[in-house]
């Protein structure tokens, strides 16, 4: 049996066997989460914004790098003095190496917690699997650096990205934004504030975090709220430390794909959001927020891969 899921004109097609494995490997995975680590979490968070960031800083520095060598690519680190971002090249030969579409990309972690670390598996198996070059941002975290410093120093990176994206070796006219959780705000947010002459191909976001004001959908917070990987006071505290807005689009988006967790409290604002237009939407039903990250849910990580590579290459 197929499962498809279709906004604005894409069709992708999730097997029955592909949705059952998700949602067992995502029951694993909480299963085996260690006791009271959302409210350790939560803690961190609330304690930074008092000035105590031992707990934060603990969370920050924690990566899954586990297998992460089998991804045969180049990769190099740079710093602008502001902000560092990583980039991961493929390792093939190109019969034009100057047409290479080129994602970036914005980690996760409630705009509070994350590093270049946190997506380095996504990135490199994107970039080897696909034919994409990847630039993952390290953007500044709250509560340090709240609400819009995150947006405002990532679009002043995306441009400088953009003027050196051919002397990478990537065609500067195939330039994809993207994210997963709070990245996937900030990516929308740099588009939506870009200058017109600055051409985005497509955007790529992975259970975003919609609307950081706090706002939030009462029945998927009432059902997902507690014991599916991202509580309802985690939530609150990261709201709480960014201290951001909701901000509506001003600009018509170019194709975009929003790729939810199906037990997720964001998961109505995503459906709501996918029918504003020029939207593919992808619901991994029994997928928890954090499938690019969390190194357990390797079903919903793969086919998040796959999607991207496709939805890349088709639209650029």
């Amino acid at each position: 049996m197929l499962t498809s899921y279709i906004y604005g004109g894409n069709k992708f097609l999730i097997t029955e066997r592909e949705q059952t494995q998700m949602t067992n490997e995502a029951d694993d995975w909480i299963d085996e989460m260690p006791d009271g680590i959302q409210d350790r979490l939560s803690d961190a968070v609330n304690h930074a914004m008092h000035g105590f960031f031992s707990e934060i800083q603990y969370f920050r520095n924690i990566s899954d790098t586990v297998g992460t060598e089998k991804y045969p690519i180049d990769v190099k680190n740079f710093d602008n003095g502001k902000l560092s971002f990583r980039l991961y090249t493929p390792q093939r030969k190109q019969t034009d190496p100057h047409k290479l579409p080129l994602f970036i990309f914005f980690h996760g972690g409630g705009w509070s917690l994350g590093s270049l670390n946190t997506t380095e598996k996504f990135c490199r198996a994107l970039t080897s699997e696909g034919n994409i070059m990847v630039v993952s941002i390290d953007y500044p975290l709250s509560p340090e650096h709240p609400y819009p410093h995150a947006i405002n120093q990532s679009k002043d990176m995306v441009e400088d990205i953009m003027e050196k994206a051919s002397s990478w070796g990537a065609d500067a006219s195939k330039i994809s934004l993207g994210g997963e959780g709070a990245g996937g705000n900030i990516a929308l947010a740099v588009y939506n504030c870009l200058p017109d002459n600055k051409k985005i191909k497509s955007l790529v976001v992975y259970y975003p975090l919609l609307d950081p004001s706090a706002q939030i959908d009462a029945g998927s917070k009432r059902k997902y709220g507690r014991g599916y990987g991202f509580d309802s006071r985690l939530w609150d505290s990261f709201t709480k430390a960014y201290q951001g807005k909701f901000e509506e689009n001003t600009k018509i988006l170019p194709p975009t794909l929003i790729i939810s967790a199906g037990r997720d409290i964001m998961l109505q604002s995503e459906k709501d959001f996918a029918r504003s237009g020029n939207v593919s939407y992808v619901e991994f039903s029994g997928a928890i927020h954090g499938f690019l990250s969390d190194g357990h849910q390797k079903t919903a990580f793969s086919k998040a891969v796959e999607l991207t590579d496709r939805f890349l290459t088709q639209n650029i």
